[in-house]
């Protein structure tokens, strides 16, 4: 198959999944009959268009990336004695273009990740890089094609800008006592890779990367020519090596940058480390204009000092970690000496001739005390100079105090290239307030199975032995008092906890069923038993944290009408079991973590309402108490060496709410149905913010805070109470709970069936 065959330009476009296979394979350009070069182009993916005006590499350019079509791997792809071109302008993150090249052509990357995987040693020509990735994982330029003198031979020369160009093979060959590749990178373009290219210019803002965001040495067979704002991309090691670039001619710096992008994991950095990134056997050239260093090393990093040193053949990169200065200790005020107390002369008798009286002997001022001066300020942690919030800042001095070696040293080393605000939020990731804030969200929720058995209880004083006033006409109609009942309640509640305390914020949703039993053992009192399950499950906002919490509640619950005053108490415990995902990744660093613990919350409640009926309405202030302890036990982590190890922690709570009801009777569809709702408001007191002790393997305690109990908060609440039969009740409420950074909604159901 033969394309371009005239003087035209023949475009063939392979796009959208469309093959294409050529048994004899495929000619691209050749001389025609009438001695013409002919210009033929494949182009994988979108369309390309050539300038006839034009000869340059970039006579070429591209139109809309496309998905690419697929060229049959057995196809051979030769360029003629013409002017052919393969272009490469598609979407595909990984195209493996595993066809034979030979001849002497141009081939184009426009768009995509593609590989040449073929054989290419045969290729010469052009290799033009104005977009995506293009890999040459063998050798290029490796036979003669045309021409037996050093002018007239085969050559091929690189081009790179706006992309990527990784050398893996050896490009070019040595005969005719030249090296016959040549390569160019000019701003917005990166040559990368591990392979041998021949002499090459890095213009302003092209950029040189070794093994391409991994360890490895690029050959150049000729001279290096690094013009002043090129960029050298630098990684080192885990066993010592750092990027490389060996030149077997001259290397002129006029004005590099070298980046250092990565650390050797490994290898500790506090006394200082030396590393060769550059090696010309022809020697090292400052050619930088006056007053221009020829190089400069530089790092994002918050925490390093890099540097570089040359000597007549190398260009040698330092790294120290920064030191860190003690915080200066304030001078003491002197305390001021007291003056002496004068003692007055006493006046002389006149009669009879006084016997001198001795002049008294000063007493003397006693020294003040010395003030011992001040302990001087330790030195604050490497990683704690850019913390700005304390659970940061404690973080931070765990994390500056690693063991310097092992996995630790790798967490260390990976946080040393950072600058100050990737520094902050990879502690924001490291610290597990996440562990800290679930107790918050888990202490709200045993309100909730206060609140449901509060219903209850006045549900069941309503129907069973209240002494309903004679103005209270509204009421429901009461069942016999000498009923039992069993109920069953399902529940759910959502809870979003905006970040405070240098927390993230914490976004908790509930589902749950209580069950339970009750009668009379009183004229005036009644009581019962319920026990249930809930799930809750939880998601910091501003970390990769998850995990939920399986609930399994016991309890007692008890309430007297005694006329107006309904008095009701309850008390329960719960079991909590908690299941944690974290993850932690930053730049070079990831780590996925698993943590499981045990608590137990015990909660105690009381309330008093009296009921004023109005009407047909009645109306019920009410006044609340509420006591919380939560306990939970220490946990370790699993996972790499972000895995912490909690501590255990113990929160006391206690709630005060006021607040005031309203009821009325309404038949809707002629059933009899209570409406009710309330507004109320809760003040917590005690332990509101939660905090406990963790730790990294083998370092330091620091303590974290999670997000706080809202103090003040603002209850409402809106249901209906249906009765179905004399023997059998709907409830459907909901909750909702308004104060700083909170906000709380819940929805219950309850059946209600007296035996």
């Amino acid at each position: 198959m033969t394309l371009g065959t005239s003087i035209a330009r023949t475009y063939l476009t392979l796009a959208d999944g469309a093959e294409l296979s050529a048994t004899n394979g495929m000619l691209i350009s050749l001389v025609n009959d009438s001695n013409t070069a002919t210009r033929g182009t494949l182009a994988i993916g979108g369309s390309v268009a050539v300038d006839p005006d034009r000869t340059d590499v970039d006579s070429m350019t591209a139109g809309a990336a496309q998905a690419a079509g697929r060229l049959n791997p057995q196809t051979a792809v030769s360029f003629g004695t013409g002017n052919g071109s393969l272009a490469f302008n598609h979407t595909d993150p990984d195209l493996q273009f595993a066809n034979t090249l030979n001849g002497t052509g141009r081939v184009y990357a426009f768009s995509g990740n593609t590989t040449l995987s073929g054989d290419t040693s045969g290729l010469a020509g052009s290799v033009v890089v104005r977009g995506g990735r293009l890999v040459l994982s063998g050798n290029v330029d490796q036979v003669n094609q045309r021409g037996n003198t050093a002018t007239t031979q085969s050559v091929s020369r690189f081009n790179v800008g706006n992309g990527t160009l990784v050398v893996n093979g050896i490009a070019g060959r040595t005969e005719f006592g030249t090296y016959t590749n040549s390569a160019q990178v000019l701003d917005g373009g990166i040559l990368a890779g591990v392979g041998q290219v021949g002499t090459t210019q890095v213009a302003a803002g092209g950029t040189l990367s070794p093994g391409e965001n991994a360890i490895g040495a690029l050959a150049i067979q000729g001279d290096l020519d690094m013009a002043a704002g090129s960029r050298y991309a630098a990684d080192i090691a885990g066993d010592g090596r750092a990027d490389k670039i060996n030149v077997s001619g001259t290397a002129t710096l006029r004005g590099t940058q070298v980046n250092v992008t990565a650390l050797d994991p490994a290898q500790s950095y506090q006394s200082g480390r030396t590393y060769t990134l550059l090696s010309a056997q022809g020697g090292l050239v400052d050619g930088a204009a006056a007053g221009t260093a020829y190089a400069q090393a530089l790092t994002n990093s918050a925490f390093l000092n890099v540097g570089l040193q040359r000597t007549a053949n190398d260009l040698n990169l330092t790294i120290e970690q920064k030191s860190v200065e003690p915080t200066p200790t304030p001078t003491p005020t002197p305390t001021p000496t007291p003056e002496p107390t004068p003692t007055p002369t006493p006046t002389p008798t006149p009669t009879p001739t006084p016997e001198p009286v001795p002049t008294p002997t000063p007493t003397p001022t006693p020294e003040p005390a010395p003030t011992p001066a001040p302990e001087p300020a330790p030195a604050p942690g490497i990683f704690q100079t850019v913390m700005l919030t304390q659970n940061q800042f404690n973080t931070a001095g765990a994390l500056s105090v690693l063991a310097q070696s092992g996995e630790p040293l790798r967490l260390y080393n990976n946080l040393l290239v950072l600058d100050a605000e990737s520094a902050r939020d990879a502690a924001d990731q490291l610290f597990g307030d996440y562990h800290s804030s679930t107790s918050t969200a888990l202490i709200a929720n045993s309100q909730v199975v206060s609140g449901v058995l509060g219903t209850r209880l006045r549900n069941l004083l309503d129907t069973g032995t209240l002494r309903m006033p004679a103005m209270a006409l509204n009421l429901m109609p009461s069942a016999p008092t000498t009923q039992n009942g069993a109920w069953v309640q399902p529940f759910g509640n959502w809870t979003k906890v905006d970040g405070n305390n240098g927390a993230g914020g914490l976004q908790q949703s509930t589902g749950g069923l209580l069950f339970g039993a009750d009668g009379s053992f009183t004229p005036d009192w009644r009581g019962g038993v319920y026990a249930g399950y809930s799930r809750s499950k939880f998601d910091a906002d501003n970390r990769d944290a998850d995990g939920h919490s399986d609930n399994y509640h016991l309890g007692l619950y008890t309430g007297a009408q005694i006329d107006a005053l309904r008095l009701s108490a309850d008390v329960g415990y719960t079991w909590h079991k908690l299941e944690s995902e974290r993850n932690v990744a930053f730049a070079g660093f990831s780590d996925h973590l698993t943590g499981k613990r045990n608590a137990q919350s015990l909660q105690a409640s009381g309330e008093a309402a009296y009921r004023i009926p109005i009407g047909r309405v009645a109306l019920e202030p009410f006044a609340g108490l509420s006591y919380v302890r939560y306990d939970a036990k220490d946990m370790h982590e699993k996972g790499g060496p972000a895995a912490l190890d909690v501590s255990s922690d113990k929160q006391d709570t206690v709630f005060s709410t006021l607040g005031l009801r309203a009821s009325s009777n309404i038949d809707v569809a002629n059933i009899n149905t209570q409406v009710y709702g309330s507004l109320g408001w809760r003040r917590a007191y005690g332990d509101l913010d939660p905090r406990n002790i963790q730790s990294f393997a083998g370092g330091p305690n620091f303590e974290v805070q999670g997000v706080a109990q809202a103090r003040n908060t603002a209850l409402t609440e809106v249901g209906a109470k249906l009765r179905l039969n004399q023997r059998t009740d709907l409830d459907l409420s909901y909750q909702g709970q308004f104060g700083t950074d909170t906000r709380f909604h819940s929805v219950n159901a309850g059946v209600t069936v007296r035996f």
